[in-house]
């Protein structure tokens, strides 16, 4: 009877049962929720909501001035009982008691809350964890909009997250809550605020979900009072199930699968891939093309991270997305050197090390070593590189060292415009984020000191630039220096360099540069036009007017092309950094 129910188990045809997206602990557990404590460390914490309908979401939170709307939920639940079973075991419980669940339980819906973090430095991480497959809640207190020393900030900060969610998550759902309605509760105080969202652009997205019942852009809410909260649960439930991709057919194995994933996360941050292909193969997926499809599916639903771009990075299989932010803020961080032991640096003869990555965005392997464990080194090394918040450093000589351009502190004063020819890279149509200006210069840096470019093997060596958070003074050959600023309230980028042989090609490798990192971290989101500046009055014309008229000394060559605007440059998406520096 056992063989027999296996077989009727796994032979049965896909079902449609859904993949949900969940967080550290256990599936169908309920609401997670990601938060900050006092001590500056990412807890996790889970409640349950009921609900009636089965369904799948991620909702992502950015939470500020007040505690998330699902604060109240009462109805916690200890994960099940795990233990370790042999395949056949598994079925056999998966069959009795989960499938059991799931027909008994058919209008269940569990979602799992991520809360993001607001400091800037983890800004530069979005991309990692914000997907189309979620959807969003940006949420604020009203009571700052009334206060005219916070207004002008809090106008700032909605808006930002609103135009990342529209960049990262361009098709997600996406909800504006303001808290704190005891306190802001008129008509009169509602629709000013009302007024003030509909002063962005933002709020024309096609995703943005309206609160239909009191006709405002946003939902107004105060946990204390418990006024709003029931409505806006009710909004989200509705929202997840008009998504069709909450239900997904998926073989019942993909789920024992997914459960034999999830089960090691109460011991482990991560698996090796090999370890992953045991699991699956142990209950019968064998197909080494099955697997892989399997995970990708686990990845984009944000079950797991399993990145495949390098061999380092293919091999790790992150079943807990806190251990990623645990470990990339060990080095991208707001803190300074106080918050690492100071007499454990001394005694390891790292001090010195340590005070010259927060002093000059320049960290070596030694520290690294220091901060992950010997046996993940490689993997963050090839993360941050591959994401462009790393990159290597040999200026002068020096060795197993690399550049992390979020340290970077220092503001230079840009003056008087310097002198030389200039291009510029406007995004004020769109959004210019955080993180662009500081993963081109990880790109500069690694074009700057390739050992494989021509200057190199003619053995120049190209003298160790000048790095500030806004500015950069940086060698693309012999003769050729370019200054690069972000401005952060145009949203622009300007290139400015002297050489004006050197101008087209420098035009075309910034181009793509920007390019490269657009289609590879930004999922193509990033729009630009870009000006230039014609040497005879100093003006700054279209990109397109300047190539139409062959303006020196931007189109010199008679095969000139018209590269540098938004999608017209060559294509890099998923070439390693060695490639791409070798294209350009």
């Amino acid at each position: 009877m056992v063989r027999s129910r296996k077989e009727d188990l796994l032979n049965t045809k896909k079902q449609r049962l859904e993949i949900r997206k969940v967080d550290n602990n256990a599936l169908r557990q309920g609401i997670g929720k990601l938060i900050r404590s006092p001590n500056g460390r990412w807890d996790e914490k889970k409640k349950k909501v009921s609900t009636r309908n089965k369904g799948k979401s991620n909702v992502a939170i950015k939470n500020k001035g007040e505690a998330s709307a699902n604060n109240k939920s009462r109805n916690t639940e200890t994960p099940r009982t795990q233990r370790k079973v042999e395949p056949l075991e598994i079925v056999r419980e998966y069959d009795r008691n989960l499938l059991f669940e799931a027909n008994r339980d058919d209008n269940a819906l569990t979602l799992s809350l991520w809360d993001f973090g607001g400091q800037k430095v983890f800004y530069s991480m979005h991309h990692i964890f914000m997907t189309a497959t979620g959807m969003y809640l940006v949420i604020f207190d009203m009571r700052e909009l009334f206060q005219e020393s916070k207004k002008d900030e809090s106008l700032k900060y909605m808006s930002f997250w609103l135009k990342s969610i529209k960049l990262h998550a361009p098709t997600a759902p996406l909800l504006i809550v303001g808290t704190f309605l005891h306190d802001v509760h008129s008509k009169e105080q509602l629709k000013a605020i009302e007024n003030m969202l509909k002063g962005f652009p933002e709020t024309l997205f096609t995703q943005l979900v309206h609160n239909e019942e009191a006709d405002l852009l946003f939902f107004p809410i105060d946990n204390k009072e418990n006024l709003g909260v029931a409505k806006l649960r009710k909004c989200i439930e509705g929202v997840v199930r008009e998504d069709e991709s909450v239900l997904q057919e998926v073989p019942i194995k993909w789920l024992v699968f997914l459960d034999e994933i999830l089960n090691r996360r109460k011991t482990e941050s991560y698996l090796t891939l090999r370890a992953v292909k045991q699991l699956a193969a142990d209950i019968g997926i064998t197909s080494a093309a099955e697997q892989e499809k399997a995970l990708q599916m686990f990845h984009e639903k944000g079950m797991l991270i399993h990145l495949t771009s390098t061999a380092a990075l293919n091999d790790i299989v992150t079943i807990k997305p806190q251990w990623l932010i645990d470990n990339i803020s060990n080095v991208i961080r707001d803190d300074s050197i106080h918050m690492f032991d100071i007499t454990e640096l001394k005694k390891m003869e790292l001090l010195e090390e340590v005070e010259t990555m927060f002093s000059r965005a320049v960290a070596s392997r030694d520290v690294l070593e220091y901060v992950w464990k010997e046996d993940e080194i490689e993997f963050f090394v090839d993360l941050m590189k591959r994401t462009l918040l790393m990159s290597d450093w040999s200026f002068g000589g020096e060795e197993n060292r690399f550049l992390i351009p979020s340290l970077l502190n220092k503001v230079y004063d840009i003056g008087e415009i310097e002198k030389g020819i200039r291009c510029v890279f406007d995004f004020s149509d769109s959004f210019l984020p955080n993180g662009v200006f500081e993963r081109l210069l990880c790109l500069c840096v690694a074009h700057s000191t390739s050992p494989r470019s021509a200057y190199a093997k003619q053995g120049y060596s190209a003298k160790e630039p000048k790095l500030y958070k806004n500015f950069c003074t940086i060698e693309f050959g012999p003769d050729n220096t370019i200054r690069l600023h972000v401005d952060e309230d145009s949203d622009t980028l300007s290139c400015c360099m002297e050489n004006l042989k050197s101008a087209e090609r420098n035009l075309a490798i910034i181009s793509s540069m920007i390019q490269k990192l657009n289609t590879d971290v930004m999922g193509t989101g990033l729009k630009w036009t870009v000006l230039l500046e014609d040497p005879s009055n100093g003006k700054l014309i279209s990109h397109e007017d300047a190539f139409q008229k062959r303006l020196s000394p931007w189109f010199q060559e008679k095969n000139a092309k018209e590269v540098g605007t938004s999608g017209k440059t060559q294509n890099s998406q998923g070439l390693d950094i060695e490639s791409f520096l070798d294209q350009l």
